[in-house]
């Protein structure tokens, strides 16, 4: 067993919270209540149109009962207040992912961010389908939509429910699925609030430790295994991470789901808490993802599976719409945040710092899984070759966790010096950790 894996390898200092990330990380979460307000807006502005559409139907026979040429105006107002609330949350979430990608450096920061704008994208998404179906049936009672509503849904009734209080509450309600009343609780029980807290938070550092401790360690003895391209260690490599990953996702399922999710509710006194299902039960990997996120599960249900379906669409071809829609949001929600779409880092990174977006991936595709661990688990302390004083200055470049660079390296084009500089990350790394051992542990053998 290498001396690097004795004692304990966390470092409280090896991360780089920078005030230019933290700053930005507080504003991108400031803009985003800017476009809920727009959002407010646009359906304030529509409540309006609805309200003057049915006075005058009733002023014209003393009935309801919309008109042909009415039914087009209402197609017609629909498909503007579609094109702006789709303005309005795609321009909220592209902000954010430009700034996540490209400005943003610590991945615990852009993962925030791009979180918070992702779930407030499917949030103002489902504000603008729900209101355009009780709009219908409010300018059509006739047809009797409005008896096939919930019998909540009377407590606030359309359009009195636009308004910025009813919002503001769907903003931080935990669910995804918008409704004009919850279910809600009686009062707050503030120390089942504090006790999911509590958990939250000691599951937090929990998986920090189990990632410092034992996940990044085994990533970091691989980078020697990959740059040889020894297949037989990397494999065995990926057998020691699967276990510690499974305890990481464990961990973060029950934070999230059980305890941050739980608290929220509390708070916002949102009574219905049904978050998962018995997911560990699944007969099939269908049920598994049916089960094991609710929220999501019922958003796409409503909003893009169910429409789909009444459209005259196929099952089939409507799950995989849902498929493919959900794979592309967690690439944004995982690939912006770590600076690597599709395996292409992002220019201020570590794989492209080494080169990586220089080189054509399909040729040698190496390059951009090693940068991807590199960023990752990079080394600090190692001092880049001088290749253009001129240009670039001193040449001692400190490389932090996780890729972030205080300045950017000297580009290495070729994927054969990228492997080369990784063998030297990992032997200078291992030649310091040995002498740091000895020095705790004198006359200690290696194992």
């Amino acid at each position: 067993m290498p001396s690097s894996q004795y004692g304990v390898l966390i470092c409280f200092r090896c991360h780089d919270f920078r005030k230019h990330d933290v700053l930005l990380g507080l504003g991108l979460y400031c803009i985003i209540p800017c476009h809920l307000f727009a959002a407010y807006l646009i359906e304030l502005a529509a409540a309006q149109q609805a309200r003057s559409s049915r006075r005058r139907a009733e002023k014209r026979d003393g009935t309801t009962s919309p008109t042909e040429d009415e039914g087009k105006k209402f197609q017609a107002a629909w498909t503007l207040i579609r094109a702006a609330h789709a303005v309005n949350i795609t321009l909220a979430l592209a902000i954010t992912t430009f700034a996540v990608y490209f400005y943003v450096h610590h991945p615990l920061i852009g993962t925030l961010a791009e979180v918070h704008a992702l779930v407030v994208w499917l949030k103002t998404a489902s504000y603008a389908f729900t209101n355009r179906d009780l709009r219908h049936a409010y300018l059509h009672p006739v047809k009797g939509e409005l008896d096939t509503l919930p019998e909540i849904y009377k407590q606030c009734p359309y359009p009195q429910n636009i308004t910025m209080g009813n919002l503001v509450y769907f903003w931080w309600a935990p669910t995804l699925v918008y409704q004009p009343v919850y279910p809600r609780t009686d009062k707050i029980r503030w120390t089942f609030v504090f006790k999911r807290l509590g958990e939250a938070v000691c599951l937090s550092a929990f998986i920090w430790f189990a990632s410092a401790q034992y996940a990044a360690p085994v990533l970091r003895n691989s980078l020697d295994k990959m740059a040889s391209l020894d297949f037989v260690s990397i494999l065995e490599r990926l057998l020691k991470l699967s276990t510690i990953s499974l305890i990481i996702w464990l961990a973060g399922f029950f934070a999230l789901f059980q305890s941050f999710l739980n608290a929220l509710a509390e708070v916002t006194r949102f009574a219905d808490r049904y978050f998962y299902d018995d997911w560990w039960n699944s007969e099939s990997l269908g049920t598994y993802w049916r089960t094991w996120n609710r929220p999501v599960y019922q958003f796409f249900k409503r909003h893009v599976y169910s429409p789909m379906i009444g459209r005259g669409w196929s099952p089939g071809i409507s799950g995989f719409a849902v498929f493919f829609m959900s794979a592309v949001l967690h690439e944004v929600l995982v690939g912006i945040p770590t600076h690597n779409v599709i395996g292409k880092p992002a220019p201020f990174s570590v794989g492209a710092d080494f080169g990586c977006d220089k080189v054509d991936v399909n040729s040698n595709s190496r390059c951009g899984l090693l940068g991807h661990v590199l960023a990752a688990s990079a080394h600090r302390n190692y001092q880049a070759p001088r290749e253009d004083a001129g240009r670039h200055g001193q040449a001692d470049r400190e490389l932090h966790l996780l890729g972030v660079l205080h300045d950017p390296w000297p580009a290495v084009r070729s994927p054969d010096v990228l492997l080369r500089l990784a063998g030297q990350v990992w032997k200078r790394e291992q030649a310091n950790a040995t002498e740091l051992f000895h020095r705790r542990v004198p006359g200690a053998i290696d194992g």
